[in-house]
């Protein structure tokens, strides 16, 4: 295996994030609902959601188990993807119903540059970037968004901030957010040995959801086989601090129809405070 074929294969995933999105509206918030009979977990020291629990290789579960979590203020809930077999997916708060936004979305192209303009790059010998018409006559190019891609925040000055945390990714809420999001949850890979050779070889399995189940032999050292990253950071957990009483809802940004729950309680009372409704 050599570095473009994993570039290849990083760029696929996206690929498969791309086509699960080809039907969702400009708010994709509007998609998450919860199950009549969603399953609710109430703890006393934060809670443990797990995305995508019991996916295989050919079967898929698009769930947050639990679907609603319950703790008190000042408590955390930490997300993760446990079965190696699960398809990506985010962790995605929109707090401010003002905000509108999208896994892709058009950008606009400079007055009179087309899209010939850019160029491919290696090992890649034919394509062109996906382009639309905007209503004054521009072209705009179509372009994943990595506020979606990226565990980020966006402030209610509209300032994005990139989250910290090359694999565990924690925040806590202040009250000044707009919407924020995990950027790509996935299972965490095995580590390899690193005295790995072409002498003692390791099979690798890598599902992409329930599309392809390949596997690849190994034939170098650990570091040069792992060396070329993803397009977007991976995420193994993702920890949010709630410290205020509320409703917080959220959903996927990948799949839509998947949403759960954080009720936070003020921790004296049975109150759960105010509702946020996305």
């Amino acid at each position: 295996m050599n570095n473009n074929a994993l570039f290849m294969g990083a760029l696929a995933i996206v690929v498969i994030g791309v086509l699960a999105l080809a039907s969702i509206s400009s708010n994709p918030a509007l998609y998450a609902q919860l199950s009549p009979e969603t399953d609710t977990a109430t703890t006393t020291n934060g809670a443990t959601v797990e995305i995508g629990a019991g996916s295989n290789a050919t079967v898929q579960f698009f769930t947050f188990s639990p679907q609603s979590a319950e703790i008190n203020a000042g408590e955390t809930v930490t997300w993760t993807s446990p079965s190696p077999y699960s398809d990506i997916h985010t962790v995605t708060f929109v707090i401010d119903q003002n905000v509108t936004s999208d896994a892709i979305l058009p950008f606009a192209l400079p007055i009179q540059a087309t899209a010939s303009d850019f160029e491919l790059l290696p090992p890649f010998s034919a394509g062109e970037p996906l382009t639309i018409e905007t209503p004054d006559g521009q072209q705009a190019i179509v372009a994943l968004n990595k506020l979606v891609w990226y565990p980020a925040v966006l402030d209610d000055t509209d300032e994005t901030t990139y989250l910290n945390g090359t694999e565990d990714v924690e925040y806590t809420l202040d009250g000044t957010e707009k919407a924020l999001n995990s950027g790509i949850i996935i299972a965490p890979f095995a580590p390899l040995d690193e005295n790995m050779t072409g002498a003692a070889e390791s099979e690798l399995t890598i599902s992409e959801g329930v599309m392809n189940d390949t596997t690849e032999t190994t034939t170098g050292s650990a570091d040069s086989e792992l060396g070329q990253a993803p397009p977007f950071p991976p995420v193994s957990t993702f920890a949010v601090t709630f410290n205020e009483p509320g409703t917080y809802p959220y959903f996927c940004a990948i799949h839509p129809w998947m949403g759960g729950q954080v009720i936070v309680a003020d921790g004296n009372t049975s109150s759960t405070g105010s509702t946020l409704t996305p």
